[in-house]
């Protein structure tokens, strides 16, 4: 899986994905370990910050 936002804001110092990383598959909201078909689009999107 190719990340485009740097991995930091994706994953936490153990290299797991933070809990505050939302992810899509096909569009569709998933969880992180959800059985995807292998053309899938997967999508993750890290954790806005600000107000």
């Amino acid at each position: 899986m190719r990340h485009h936002v740097g991995g930091r804001h994706l994953r936490d110092d153990d290299g797991d994905l933070r809990p505050s990383v939302r992810v899509a598959v096909d569009g569709e909201t998933a969880e992180p370990d959800a059985d995807r078909p292998p053309n899938a689009e997967v999508q993750l999107f890290a954790a806005m910050r600000g107000g």
